[in-house]
């Protein structure tokens, strides 16, 4: 069985006879981080994969062991994110442009994790509320993210919360982060392709993307993300 991320049906679970191990073409389109066309039956709402022809293959991906876990996390996430047959043709160019991205770079490949991370979450219609505190709408003084009320609060509403303000997940916010969650949310993935974040403040963005997705998504266990360095 394959998990194959589709323009027309989105994640699709298929069966297939076609080797990995074999030498002939539909065997590379089968791989992971492979960019392909497929013939696809369906019978009784089970897909079956008849043949496949590469378009595409992050090969690169699988020669550098960093590259390959940032890139597995990108499957995984959505793997998680995503049910059978939900088709995302913004997603879809979304995963194709990070692979490429990712595919390039030589280094601080959590720059790219973070912007891939969050406009996820944009496109699944989560992502972080930034342009005006979230408990009383001012626009000025937001020096927190609340990841429980997702998005930003002002220091007058941390500073007197109301009764049923969730104290937990609190993070202290700089200029700095808030421009950056801003960007990423504002702007396509392929803007990141020389950006480099600074180490802190992108340790500081992983923390609090880290609880936002586990809290709001309820996705706390992510095999790949383990292996993650900060390269």
């Amino acid at each position: 069985m394959l998990k194959v991320f589709t323009k027309e049906f989105g994640k699709i679970s298929a069966a297939t006879n076609i080797s990995e191990k074999g030498k002939n073409k539909s065997a590379l389109a089968i791989s992971p981080f492979t960019l392909g066309t497929y013939q696809v039956n369906s019978r009784r709402d089970i897909y079956y994969i008849q043949s496949a022809e590469t378009k595409k293959n992050y090969y690169k991906l699988g020669e550098d062991v960093d590259k390959f876990m940032y890139g597995s996390y990108a499957l995984e996430l959505t793997d998680k994110v995503f049910e059978e047959n939900q088709p995302s043709l913004s997603f879809y160019q979304l995963l194709c442009d990070y692979l490429q991205l990712l595919e390039k770079r030589n280094k601080k490949f959590d720059t790219l994790l973070l912007g891939f991370q969050i406009k996820t979450l944009v496109i699944i219609g989560q992502g972080p509320h930034m342009d005006s505190c979230v408990l009383c709408g001012a626009q000025d003084d937001l020096t927190f993210f609340s990841v429980p009320e997702g998005g930003v609060v002002c220091s007058q509403c941390h500073k007197n919360p109301q009764d049923d303000f969730n104290v937990s997940l609190i993070y202290p916010m700089s200029e700095g982060i808030i421009n950056v969650l801003k960007y990423f949310s504002d702007n396509p993935i392929t803007n990141l392709e020389k950006m480099v974040l600074d180490k802190e403040l992108s340790r500081e963005l992983r923390q609090i993307i880290r609880a936002f997705i586990s809290y709001h998504l309820d996705l706390s266990e992510f095999k790949s993300e383990r292996f993650l360095s900060e390269s």
